[in-house]
């Protein structure tokens, strides 16, 4: 179950109506026989599900997006206008991989390096070439 209250999910909603009309009917299409309640909450309940998790200032964040875009976007597109540029500070797999290799010696001892979640997720893929002392693996995973 979500913890996305429905009255943003709605709000939402309402603002994607308002301001792309056709574009939402044909983006989140109404199926034959289904009454206008049930409509918008199987919407509410999907835009609860996906959007669940960000702040009202993420929402803030991809209203405003709304404002601009000539597309009317799905609920996980919508999404990704919310996080915005937080996406950009998160680390792609190599940047993450480098990051985590600079953190173990020759040795295997631990350097002082500043962790994220991806860096992390990387390292751990390789962490028993270094913890069984590999020099050659080690070696190798660091020209990578």
């Amino acid at each position: 179950m979500s913890n996305f209250p429905k009255p943003w999910a709605l709000g939402v909603i309402n603002k994607m109506q308002d301001y792309y009309q056709g574009r939402f009917d044909n983006t989140f299409p109404k199926r034959q026989g289904v009454s206008d309640t049930d409509y918008i909450d199987k919407l509410a309940l999907i835009a609860c599900d996906v959007l669940d998790g960000l702040t009202p200032d993420d929402i803030k964040r991809g209203l405003a997006k709304m404002k601009t875009s000539k597309f009317c976007p799905v609920f996980p597109e919508f999404r990704d206008w919310c996080i915005g540029d937080l996406k950009a500070q998160w680390l792609g797999a190599n940047e993450a991989w480098n990051t985590a290799r600079g953190s173990i010696d020759f040795n295997g001892n631990e350097l002082t390096v500043v962790w994220t979640k991806e860096s992390a997720t990387a390292f751990d893929s390789v962490a028993h070439l270094v913890r069984l002392g590999d020099k050659y693996q080690i070696a190798e995973a660091k020209k990578a």
